[in-house]
């Protein structure tokens, strides 16, 4: 499996700081999903239920921080700027990316480690 990172020292400016923590918020919005679930399931030991309980409370503190942020680097931008488009181009440039990179995979045969 692949994992890309993002390099932080390619931010240049507040608009990719703002569709940073939005895009951050979101993982954290997944992550906390994660571990509520694998509660609900019932597939954690106790001490492990406890620390995921536990991360689900940090994550929820996380979010707020972050969701605090960028109202307040929103205030600095202007009215216009607008986060979900940006998201928006953001998934479909991934999704053409990513199905150009299939169509190329299956076409050349190679074989990819997970």
């Amino acid at each position: 499996m692949q994992i890309k990172l993002v390099d932080s020292k390619a931010m240049t400016t507040l608009e990719h700081y703002v569709v940073a923590l939005v895009t951050g918020l979101i993982s954290l919005r997944t992550l906390e999903g994660y571990h509520i679930a694998a509660v609900n399931l019932g597939i954690l030991k106790e001490d492990q239920e406890c620390r995921a309980n536990t991360l689900v409370w940090d994550i929820i503190r996380l979010r707020k921080l972050y969701a605090d942020q960028i109202d307040a680097a929103l205030e600095l931008l202007p009215s216009d700027f607008d986060v979900t488009e940006i998201l928006r181009d953001l998934k479909t440039k991934e999704v053409k990316k990513t199905k150009s990179k299939s169509k190329g995979d299956l076409l050349s045969g190679e074989e990819k480690t997970v």
